[in-house]
């Protein structure tokens, strides 16, 4: 989610190309069918042996194989050079303008995409994020689309590829990019009901988790992955989140602490890199904390809590999203109240 970057699974190898090097290779690109959307009347070409993920009112997606779709569920570190394209629909109006679709519809922290870029879509004027981190197996890159062609609907069209399947594809993706013809707010009709799927906000009932000399109660409908951490005196690190939203998660890294185990020094030596935010003391699985809350963005919170173990340090770092605080943060709070250490 971030201007650094996380994520999980293995899978299955069926119906793809196998490479010179006898690893996974990139499915091919046969003839190009074209899915329409008869409420929202917008229509896209897709190739047509890819597998279809979704397909309903103001939603379409097409992965390159079905075994391929389960890599997006986690985002893998290393996998099949999957691919994802998707299409969905946004209502709008002096609220809900393109700008607040465009911040809610990242997956990811805001820090990790780029500056939006001027495009023409369908003779529309949009605006592109490009997002791209090394994985395992190599670069991910993605980028989505946003575009209106009346001031009732937004189109958002994106792109994501793993292990530089992007750049494999991308004449084709150019290609499934002209053919795109934006989405239309539906006339009014009487009796009719249209239905949104929402994704879940984080399960009441919580389950617990054993890490690495610890163990926390989670959401039942959260999953557990490699986290966020990259310091070089780091041991484990684990994250806990939802499918709902990437910017909303529980993210457990254990450190090194043998050379320098004094609580204090270590959190006022860091400070900076977090902004200077001021610190709380606080307990942590019964042990003496400290804990930083500040902004991460202009729409994600954030607590970092620091108590060390023994010769280890446990950092747990708790985002979520301003908008829906009422959903997750109550439910964050009892799962680091329930932290203890093993």
């Amino acid at each position: 989610m971030k201007k650094s970057i996380f994520f999980l699974v293995p899978a299955l190898i069926a119906f793809i190309m196998i490479g010179c090097g006898g690893g996974p290779g990139y499915t091919e690109v046969k003839e190009l069918d074209t899915h329409v959307d008869e409420v929202k009347k917008f229509s896209v070409q897709y190739p047509s042996n890819w597998h279809i993920g979704a397909k309903q009112t103001g939603r379409f997606s097409v992965f390159t194989t079905k075994e391929g779709m389960n890599r997006f569920r986690a985002y893998d570190p290393e996998g099949l050079p999957a691919v994802r394209i998707e299409v969905t629909t946004a209502d709008s109006d002096s609220l809900r303008t393109i700008d607040t679709i465009m911040d809610k519809s990242l997956r990811f922290e805001k820090q990790v995409y780029s500056d939006p870029i001027d495009v023409t879509v369908d003779g529309v004027s949009g605006k592109k994020l490009e997002y791209a981190f090394e994985l395992e197996d190599g670069p991910f890159h993605g980028e989505i689309i946003f575009a209106q062609k009346d001031p009732g609907t937004v189109t958002i069209f994106s792109i994501e590829a793993f292990g530089g399947a992007f750049e494999h594809y991308k004449t084709t993706f150019d290609e499934i990019l002209k053919t795109l013809v934006l989405a239309e707010t539906p006339a009014p009709v009487s009796d009719t009901i249209y239905n949104t799927e929402e994704l879940p906000f984080p399960d009441e009932e919580l389950v617990k988790k054993a890490g690495k000399g610890y163990s926390i109660m989670i959401p039942k409908n959260f999953r557990s992955r490699k986290g966020l951490g990259k310091d070089g005196n780091l041991i484990k690190s684990v994250m806990y989140d939802g499918e709902r939203r990437g910017d909303c998660y529980i993210n457990v890294d254990i450190l090194d602490a043998s050379k320098q185990n004094k609580l204090d020094k270590i959190v006022d030596d860091n400070l900076a890199k977090y902004g200077n935010p001021a610190k709380k003391s606080t307990k942590l699985g019964g042990e003496n904390a400290y804990v930083l809350s500040y902004n991460a963005t202009g729409t994600v919170k954030r607590r970092v809590y620091f108590a060390v173990k023994g010769d280890k340090l446990f950092r747990i770092t708790m985002d979520w999203f301003k908008g829906e605080a009422d959903k997750y943060l109550p439910i964050f709070e009892k799962s680091i109240a329930s932290f203890t250490f093993e």
